[in-house]
């Protein structure tokens, strides 16, 4: 079950078919957009803090200090180890150890939820999609580390749900670099549509 951290008010703080551009995701947001119920915040954790994502955590943090956004659920993956398919079929081994899998400082006190997962997917094995329809979630923010791995799973699990994701692409990065942040946003088009890619600017234009 996802760990409840309360209604803590943010920080204050000051702020930060495929498109045809993959490298500046569509710029309108779907007429039918609501206001988003919550934003999930996808592996914003010490250990997947490199070059190519060290800038997510502050802006992530200057985002929600300024956003109307009730539930913040953030995501927490723990490497399952020696048994788990990251160690045995990637050889992968990282993400084990508490000081990997902590938050980055600049976020944790934005969690309202933590939902701590073993996987790709923030829904397999955690009551996330129980939390979201107690919620009446509907329209649902997505952003984080890796763009190409968790956040995409992410965005596809929500569609699956019969939910609205709505990924904020300058508040995604990934470990793997430029090339596959930019080919994780070719790809999400196909999942979602490319009309529910969007960017800090276009929620500012909406609200």
């Amino acid at each position: 079950m996802p760990e409840h951290r309360g209604n803590r008010p943010p920080p204050s703080g000051t702020p930060n078919g495929p498109p045809h551009n993959v490298t500046e995701p569509h710029n309108s947001v779907a007429a039918n957009t609501r206001t988003p119920d919550c934003v999930i915040a996808v592996g914003i954790q010490t250990g997947f803090i490199a070059p190519p994502t060290q800038h997510i955590p502050a802006a992530v943090e200057s985002f929600l200090a300024r956003a109307r956004v009730e539930h913040r659920f953030f995501t927490r993956f723990i490497n399952p180890g020696p048994g788990g398919p990251f160690a045995k079929l990637l050889g992968w081994h990282k993400l084990q150890n508490p000081k990997e899998t902590a938050l980055a400082p600049e976020v944790e006190a934005l969690a309202t939820s933590v939902v701590e997962k073993n996987g790709y997917s923030p829904f397999s094995g955690t009551g996330l999609a129980a939390e979201l329809e107690r919620i009446g979630a509907n329209t649902v923010l997505v952003c984080g580390i890796d763009t190409d791995v968790c956040v995409l799973s992410t965005a596809a699990g929500l569609f699956e749900l019969g939910l609205h994701p709505v990924v904020v692409a300058d508040l995604c990065a990934s470990t793997g670099g430029t090339a596959a942040h930019t080919a994780a946003l070719t790809i999400l088009p196909r999942y979602t549509g490319a009309h529910n890619i969007i960017t800090t600017t276009d929620l500012q234009t909406h609200n």
